[in-house]
């Protein structure tokens, strides 16, 4: 049941568990290969069953999901759903978009496609030894948003972004201090925002690919912000800037 980071990859899928991330999902018009379901099933599964159209339904013994999925205790359901991602060249036309580097946490993984969905974002493209973006963790904490927007995957950040660069795409770094606030930039050009891993944050070598910086002002006694919550800070921003350019024109 595609339950190693390899055979996802190779089937070019991931794991749903719960009706919570199966309904987001559906609701994206997300394709599934199969449902499990586990007997005796509550009747919200049972319903989430009669939704799936041709998809395969199968039925099993109590027990066996809690066995081969990732929660601790199984829902009594579970869906094998298709998860395509892109390379980056797919971002170069776009206005909006996030490039993710060395973040290899799953939740924060899936809190940054909720975010970029959640603002009008195209997608995020994790690169720099990134998390296994069909990790089930990922979908969950995506709450759906995984098939909602695009899912990049590339291999050298500093190529993504020189090529992002060459498409007229500012490139805009997120860091803890020393750069000018969101607010400050003007955001209604096509722009990605480049985020860093969870502990090391932007790697020193990006410096040359970066049109500027942006630092969220923060009150209080606090540092920094959550990757995924600095993203959306920043995506926010740049969705208010045109919506008001709008109003405008």
């Amino acid at each position: 049941m595609v339950r190693r980071a390899s055979d996802r990859h190779s089937a070019g899928v991931t794991i749903l568990e719960g009706v919570r991330v199966i309904d987001g999902a559906l609701a994206r018009t997300a394709t599934l290969e199969a449902l499990y379901v586990e007997e005796g099933a509550p009747g919200s599964v049972e319903q989430l069953a009669g939704r799936v159209g041709a998809t395969p339904v199968r039925i099993v013994q109590r027990g066996v999901l809690g066995r081969v999925g990732d929660v601790v205790t199984s829902p009594g359901v579970l869906a094998v759903a298709a998860l395509p991602t892109v390379g980056p060249a797919a971002f170069a036309e776009t206005s909006l978009s996030v490039v993710a580097v060395g973040v290899r946490d799953p939740g924060n993984a899936g809190s940054l496609l909720r975010g970029a969905e959640a603002a009008g974002a195209a997608g995020v493209v994790f690169c720099g030894d990134p998390v296994d973006v069909r990790n089930p963790k990922v979908a969950r904490a995506s709450a759906g948003a995984c098939f909602g927007v695009a899912v990049g995957e590339g291999d050298d950040p500093v190529d993504t972004l020189e090529m992002l660069g060459s498409h007229g795409v500012r490139r805009l770094g997120t860091v803890a201090t020393g750069g000018r606030p969101p607010e400050s930039h003007d955001l209604t050009v096509p722009v990605a925002f480049v985020v860093g891993g969870e502990a090391e944050g932007l790697p020193s070598g990006l410096e040359a690919v970066l049109d500027d910086r942006v630092t969220i002002p923060m009150a209080g006694a606090a540092e920094s912000l959550n990757v995924a919550t600095a993203a959306a800070v920043c995506c926010f921003e740049a969705a208010r800037q045109r919506r008001v350019a709008g109003a405008g024109r």
